[in-house]
């Protein structure tokens, strides 16, 4: 059997736009590569060209938001106790587009 230290993270990110058109969001579900929802996961949303983080916890499903953010390039970091950390970079938030992974 394998231990959960030999898994990786892994997430399915959506951006989106909000009806504002001022911002977008991103979210997604965090899972372990057997498919398994990981809940309580750390997800921070990083701009690196601001240098804002906004963090929040996967729910009991996996799943989690930023539904707010301004536009910009935002990193998505993903942790969880035993598994190796997540790094997904150049996710775009843009007035009147959506991108789904």
């Amino acid at each position: 059997m394998l231990s959960k230290s030999s898994f990786a993270l892994t997430a399915l990110v959506t951006v989106g736009t909000l009806f504002a058109q001022v911002g977008g969001r991103i979210t997604g579900s965090v899972k372990d590569p057997t498919g398994a929802c990981v809940p309580g996961a750390s997800i921070a949303a990083v701009n690196p060209a601001t240098n804002v983080k906004i963090e929040t916890k996967a729910d009991a499903q996996g799943s989690y938001s930023f539904p707010a953010l301004a536009v910009g390039q935002y990193n998505i970091e993903i942790s969880a106790p035993g598994f190796t950390p997540y790094r997904k970079t150049g996710l775009a938030i843009d007035v009147n587009s959506a991108l789904a992974e």
